[in-house]
This record gives structure tokens, C-alpha cells and sequence, in this order.
């Protein structure tokens, strides 16, 4: 029996030795084959992420509906500390856009008042030259009260000032 304990261990270790001699010599081979797969086969093109799949025809015929997503789609978290310089850059960043946008509000305003401007002045003097160009008759009260109703009407009452910028006829 002594014998046999003594052989026992000595032949489960060479058994085990030439498992794990068979083991590593798989693992090499199927190293060997992988490669060789890898070098013969390209691997299959990965589906990219932006890929939508389409989503077929709604089962309740209202293709117009959209999909409803889940309340915590809403969420969407950002990171509390943004950092401080990164807050300032930021910051300055929207102040210098809104100075812009206030310079070009300001440019356009003065535009359009130029413009108001200009034209008032234009209408002033279209005025001014229609009442030179006119051509007045004084006409005398008793003469006003003979005159038909229409004719009345169309009469012009002015100023001895006005008078004087106007051309008098006869």
C-alpha cells in the first residue's frame, strides 16, 4: 500500500503536466487560427450609433402622431461645476454678443431716424414751394358773400404774412 501512495501522486502529476502541455499547445493553436481568421475574414462593419431605424407604420394608422418617449427624457442633467473660467469665458462671450446686437439696434434706429428726418424735410420744402408757386387773388367780403356755396368753400384764408411769400394776381 506504501508503494501505491508513493505512485499515485508521481503519475497525477505527470497526468497533470501533460494536461496542462495540451492546454497551452490548444491555446497556441487557436491563436494561430484566430489569426489566420482575422487575416482572411474582415470583421463585419459596425452599425454606427446615428443610424436611426425606421420605425414602420404606426398600428393605430395616425402616421402624424410622434412617439411618446418616457417623462425622464425630459432630464437632462449638465454638470453643476462648469468650472469658473470656463463660467467667465461664457459669460463674456454672451456680454460681447449683446454689445453687438445692441451696436447694430442702435445703427439701424439711427437709420430709420435719419430717414424721418430727411423726409420731414423733404415735405417741408415741397410745401414751402407749393405755397410760393401759388398764385392768389384777394378776394373782398362783399365779393365772398355773392359767391355760390362751392366757390366759398374753396376759398383759402391766409395771413398779411403769408400773403407776402405768395405771388398776388391783379
Amino acid at each position: 500500500m506504501s508503494s501505491e501512495n508513493i505512485e499515485r501522486p508521481a503519475v497525477e502529476a505527470v497526468e497533470t503536466q501533460a494536461v496542462e502541455a495540451e492546454a497551452v499547445e490548444a491555446q497556441a493553436v487557436a491563436a494561430s487560427v484566430a489569426a489566420e481568421l482575422a487575416a482572411v475574414v474582415p470583421k463585419p462593419a459596425a452599425i454606427p450609433p446615428t443610424t436611426v431605424v425606421p420605425r414602420g407604420r404606426p398600428v393605430s394608422g395616425r402616421p402624424w402622431k410622434e412617439v411618446e418617449t418616457k417623462r425622464s427624457s425630459a432630464k437632462q442633467c449638465r454638470l453643476l461645476n462648469a468650472g469658473w473660467k470656463r463660467q467667465k469665458a461664457l459669460r463674456d462671450q454672451l456680454a460681447a454678443e449683446k454689445k453687438i446686437l445692441d451696436e447694430m439696434k442702435a445703427e439701424k434706429q439711427r437709420e430709420i431716424d435719419e430717414r424721418r428726418a430727411r423726409a420731414k424735410e423733404q415735405e417741408e420744402r415741397r410745401k414751402a414751394n407749393e405755397q410760393r408757386a401759388q398764385i392768389v387773388q384777394v378776394v373782398s367780403s362783399k365779393k365772398a358773400k355773392r359767391m355760390s356755396k362751392k366757390a366759398f368753400k374753396q376759398l383759402r384764408r391766409v395771413t398779411p404774412g403769408e400773403i407776402a411769400n405768395m405771388t398776388v394776381k391783379g
